[in-house]
């Protein structure tokens, strides 16, 4: 039965690496090489990492004390704090839709 759970991480995995494969099969060494050597490429890759460093910092010092407090201690209004904290596992989805449906009419 754990076998069967590895399933989707495979098939994310070879799709990941699919799709990176193809990517790189179309450039030569030199091409890719010259597209690192541009500023405004490594310009976007920093902006990216440090953008995903500072959302990692962030959520990790938000959520590791919030599930922590929740399994372990009992107060009032956990059961509104728990809803609170599962909302941005629903509003993205509606977020988007209205956001598509306000955009395109």
């Amino acid at each position: 039965m754990a076998k069967l759970a590895l399933i989707p991480l495979v098939l994310l995995l070879f799709l990941i690496g699919g799709s990176l494969l193809a990517l790189f099969s179309q450039l030569s060494l030199s091409q890719f090489i010259q597209l690192l050597s541009d500023d405004e490429i490594q310009f976007a890759l920093l902006l990216s990492i440090t953008t995903a460093l500072i959302s990692l910092l962030l959520s990790s010092a938000i959520s590791l004390p919030a599930a922590w407090a929740m399994s372990r201690l009992s107060f009032p209004g956990k059961n509104i704090i728990n809803i609170l904290l599962d909302l941005p596992m629903v509003m993205p989805r509606l977020v988007v839709r209205i956001g598509l449906l306000l955009l395109l009419g």
